[in-house]
């Protein structure tokens, strides 16, 4: 189904939610609804001879149902290849955002629905955006608040955040476009689990009439 995310008016938003995109045209009829493909979620790198810890279940951060992708984090500062206190990059991308080129990207918003095994000891080490090609932009948006042991969704980013990097539309079209993110464990006394629930992006653009989108996709 598609989500209308406004009514009609002189500044209209469209809200495309995983597989659907639906948009507006000033003053017209809603545009045809496409599909867009799954995303892809995985560690990097994937081979062992790099350290940090693996995620298992990577493709469980689609869909909202407390089916998590899980880390077991060792000891600070333990790490040998892939037995660490910090994770791997847990890499999520190919959102099947298809905005049109003649737009300006002007925000992007990051959403993580996260916990952890052992409340106060789970944090960020990295949260940044990939364009393409696997290379890592702009600002590191890791905050230090640790994970609790209920699910919660934490945003980082905005409508008006470019996250220090000025993302061209093909960027954000790419297959390659997404998040990367290292979660870290500060205790040197308790082994938690790190889990991820469910991720999405939402962009934000302009076109040169005027007109202000939203979007957001979900692997």
């Amino acid at each position: 189904c598609c989500i209308l995310d406004g009514t009609i008016r002189s500044t209209m938003k469209s809200r495309l939610l995983f597989a659907l995109f639906s948009g507006l045209f000033f003053g017209l009829a809603a545009q045809t609804t496409v599909s867009n493909p799954p995303a892809v979620t995985e560690n990097r790198p994937p081979c062992s001879c790099y350290p940090g810890e693996y995620y298992a279940n990577v493709q469980n951060a689609a869909v909202s149902d407390d089916q998590c992708v899980g880390a077991v984090l060792e000891l600070r500062p333990d790490c040998q290849n892939d037995s660490c206190f910090y994770t791997r990059y847990f890499y999520a991308h190919n959102f099947g955002f298809t905005i049109p080129l003649s737009a300006s990207i002007t925000g992007i918003t990051f959403q993580v629905e996260r916990s952890a095994g052992n409340p106060g000891i789970v944090a960020d080490s990295v949260i940044r955006m990939v364009p393409m090609n696997w290379a890592l932009v702009g600002n590191n948006y890791a905050v230090p608040i640790t994970y609790g042991t209920s699910d919660s969704t934490v945003t980082y980013g905005g409508a008006t955040d470019l996250w220090g990097y000025p993302f061209s539309v093909s960027e954000v079209n790419s297959v390659d476009f997404g998040i990367a993110m290292i979660v870290k464990n500060n205790s040197t006394t308790i082994s938690p689990t790190a889990c991820i629930d469910y991720m999405q992006l939402t962009i934000d653009y302009s076109l040169a009439t005027g007109e202000n989108f939203t979007v957001t996709s979900s692997p």
